[in-house]
């Protein structure tokens, strides 16, 4: 059973939704605190003014304690409209959402908590590319997030009886080979893009 762990990411790039078509099954990690510098709030398109030039895109949250959790974010209606305006100024965004109705449809539907959001959008976009990878929610699954990050990661292909773990490069830093492998897992990093890590948005056909 191969297995990929992710936070859920706003329109991620080209490798995240790779990560999801070779698994048998993707976690999306949404019971873990919020980073406000990542990917799941944001991300960058293409500006119509400068074609040269890649802006930020942010979801419309309100403020929130260090300390919360993906799960527990929460809209911000009065950031809504500025997202809106914002948002019709990046040329590969609008272009995308009109060529894919779902999309269009539920971009700017904000009566879900954030987490539904986004995870709604990845199941959108995986049905666009054809991915029909099982999608869980670590919430689910009832395994502490006190423990640690690379413990609990392992616990959950456990828990699956998983048997391969494939990560994004970016996880080299943070896991060991020879932990998971002692744990029956073989650890698998998928090649970096030479590409610019770039929203999905922006690479869709």
């Amino acid at each position: 059973m191969k297995i990929s762990i992710m936070q859920p990411y706003f329109f991620p790039y080209l490798n995240y939704f790779k990560l999801i078509k070779m698994s048998d099954i993707f976690i999306i990690l949404n019971d873990v605190q919020f980073q406000r510098r990542g990917w799941v709030h944001r991300n960058k398109f293409v500006n119509r003014y400068n074609k040269n030039y890649n802006d930020w895109l942010t979801l419309p949250l309100k403020k929130c304690k260090i300390s919360t959790n993906i799960n527990d974010l929460i809209f911000d209606e009065t950031k809504i409209k500025s997202f809106f305006d914002k948002s019709i100024k990046f040329d590969f965004f609008c272009n995308k959402i009109n060529s894919y109705p779902e999309i269009k449809k539920n971009i700017f539907k904000f009566d879900l908590k954030p987490s539904e959001y986004l995870l709604k959008h990845i199941k959108l976009t995986n049905k666009i590319l054809n991915i029909k990878t099982k999608l869980i929610l670590s919430s689910d699954l009832n395994i502490s997030n006190k423990i640690n990050y690379e413990e609990r990661i392992i616990k959950m292909v456990q828990y699956f009886k998983g048997d391969t773990y494939f990560n994004l490069p970016g996880g080299k830093k943070l896991y060991n080979k020879k932990i998971f492998k002692k744990n029956g897992i073989d650890l698998i990093f998928l090649e970096d893009l030479e590409e610019k890590k770039i929203s999905i948005l922006d690479t869709l056909d």
